[in-house]
Parts: structure tokens; C-alpha cells; sequence
């Protein structure tokens, strides 16, 4: 009988206090890259623009019924994990790779995968290391506090090169330094490289090397359980939105799609304590996951990335996300 029970009943035990500390406060605190096109940057005016900017939009309408009621706190990447364990920002969604070895090491959780990314390396186009085997000697900047100088020490050493690594803060000093000449190459994203490609210049290319996958997801601490599915539910109204068809504009109909949503999520709100209509508070704010791309990366945007993997499982992509009930 008391088996019976429990099975039933929501078990709140593990129920954190971010969401009641967002909403005494009135703002979701957001920890986001510097400046990355595409995925979080600054615009003249103050605002805000990009894939992980429109993440932390949508919980923030999940949660506080307004999707700009968002505290944007831009980190360098060595900072990012130590900001969000000191509860100085509530979520952080700054184009972070997800790995098992992260969540142990920091105690956190990975809320789900929102791009599909892979690191190359970016070298001037007439350069020594342009050529096949041009890295083995080359000087490779990257930047501190990501996972990136030990998968190219693993890539280099599967082929027999060495590399040495120039540690930088700040992308914009490790771009610097390979168009003057200190670094041979810069290892980063893709995304990030095709930005940077943009600054250096139209002497300088991307290299064909698929070092590995950077699977890129939002983060939030291990230790609040509440706070982790509602993360993780927003992640996959995102996406089960585009699979539905269910857009920015209908998601503010009335129309039979909305309805359906509505219905399939309102559920998880009462359960978690949110408004029942969450769901469509975020695509509202933002749209779906695919019209977020679009924008962002894809044909709408500067970058206009093909989505590639990042297209919809239903599509042959990666991008999928569990049923909403």
C-alpha cells in the first residue's frame, strides 16, 4: 500500500529553492559566453542575441511568465563552472561541451543537448600548418578552462604529432595571436572558428580535421531536482515543439495544435509548480527549436550554418528530445 502510494505521489523531497530564489528576486540570473555570433552576443544597444540567450529566455518565460525577465552575466569559459557552483547565476548556458567527466568532477547536470558542434582548427591558408601533416610542430592557441587542449593532444598523438599548446584567457587574445603570427593555429568550435575566421580575415582557413564532437548543452547543479526538470522540460518543449509544428505565432492562437500542447504539458507544470501553460509561454517568447536556429544560426542569421546534425531526429539529425508525457 504505502508502495502503492509513493508511486503516485510527486516526490518533492529533492526540491531545491533556485526556483523560489528566481522568483523572489523577479530575474533568472544567465551566465553566458563573452561574445560568441550565434550562441550569446551584445549588440550596440545592450541586448542580447543567440542560441543559449533564447535558452535562458524561455525558462525565464517558463518560470516567471516573461521571457525577458533574463540577467545576462557574460564569463569567461575558466570562470563559468566555479560561477554556477557558487549559485551566482542560476543556469549556464554558454556553449559548454557535455561530458561524464564535468558532472563528476563539478556536480552538475546537463540539461540537454542544443547544438551539435565539433572542434577543428583555424590556420592562416598559405601557412606550414595548412598542410596535411602542418600541425605536428605547429603552436596552437586555445583557450583556458575548456576541454579542448586534451582532445587535441589526443588527436596530435593518434597521428604522431606533437603540438605545443598556447593557453589563453580571452578568444579575442588567442584569435590575436595566430594573426600575428605568435600561435600557427587556434583550435575552438567550428561555430566559434567560422566567427573567428570573420576577424582574422580572409588569408586564414579552416582546416578539414573533425577533432571530436562537442556536443553543446545548458547546466544547471546537481543538487536540486526540481530546478534540473524544469531545465530539462523546457529543453524538450523546444524541440517537440518544431516536431508538432507548433510555432511561435500558433502558440499564441487558439488553434487545435496549441490545444494539444497545452494539454500534454500542463501536467508537468501543476506537478513542478509552475503555470500549467509553460510550454506555450516559451515558445511564445522564443519560438521553437527550429525557428531559434534559424534566426540565430541558420539562413536568417549572419553565420547561416547549415543545420546539418542538428536537424530533428524525425529529419536524420541528432536533435531529439523525450515525449512530453
Amino acid at each position: 500500500m504505502a508502495l502503492a502510494l509513493c508511486a503516485g505521489t510527486p516526490a518533492h523531497a529533492d526540491f531545491g529553492q533556485t526556483l523560489a530564489r528566481v522568483r523572489a528576486r523577479g530575474v533568472l540570473d544567465c551566465g553566458v559566453a563573452e561574445g560568441q555570433a550565434g550562441f550569446s552576443q551584445r549588440a550596440n544597444d545592450g541586448s542580447w542575441h543567440g542560441l543559449d540567450v533564447d535558452f535562458c529566455r524561455a525558462v525565464a518565460a517558463a518560470t516567471l511568465g516573461n521571457g525577458n525577465r533574463v540577467r545576462f552575466i557574460p564569463l569567461p569559459a575558466a570562470f563559468r563552472f566555479p560561477a554556477l557552483q557558487l549559485g551566482q547565476i542560476d543556469i549556464l548556458s554558454r556553449t559548454t561541451t557535455w561530458t561524464t567527466e564535468r558532472e563528476a568532477s563539478f556536480g552538475v547536470v546537463f540539461a540537454g543537448v542544443i547544438y551539435f558542434d565539433e572542434q577543428k582548427v583555424l590556420v592562416r591558408r598559405d601557412g606550414p600548418a595548412a598542410k596535411p601533416d602542418g600541425l605536428n610542430g605547429a603552436r596552437v592557441c586555445v583557450v583556458e578552462g575548456t576541454n579542448l587542449p586534451g582532445a587535441l593532444q589526443t588527436f596530435a598523438a593518434a597521428h604522431g604529432w606533437h603540438v605545443t599548446l598556447v593557453r589563453k584567457g580571452l578568444r579575442q587574445d588567442a584569435v590575436q595571436a595566430l594573426v600575428t603570427g605568435a600561435c600557427d593555429a587556434y583550435t575552438s568550435d567550428y561555430a566559434d572558428l567560422r566567427q573567428a575566421q570573420g576577424e582574422a580575415g580572409k588569408d586564414f582557413i579552416v582546416r578539414d580535421d573533425d577533432i571530436t564532437r562537442e556536443p553543446l548543452s545548458p547546466v544547471v547543479r546537481w543538487d536540486d531536482g526540481q530546478w534540473i526538470v524544469i531545465v530539462r522540460g523546457v529543453h524538450a518543449a523546444l524541440i517537440n515543439a518544431e516536431a508538432r509544428g507548433l510555432t511561435q505565432a500558433l502558440a499564441g492562437g487558439a488553434g487545435p495544435v496549441r490545444q494539444a500542447f497545452l494539454a500534454d504539458t500542463a501536467g508537468f507544470g501543476r506537478a513542478l509548480g509552475i503555470d500549467t501553460a509553460w510550454a506555450l509561454n516559451s515558445i511564445q517568447a522564443v519560438g521553437n527549436y527550429g525557428e531559434i536556429f534559424d534566426h540565430d544560426l541558420g539562413a536568417g542569421s549572419d553565420l547561416k550554418l547549415d543545420r546539418g546534425r542538428n536537424r530533428l531526429w524525425t529529419d536524420g539529425g541528432m536533435i531529439w528530445a523525450p515525449p512530453l508525457q
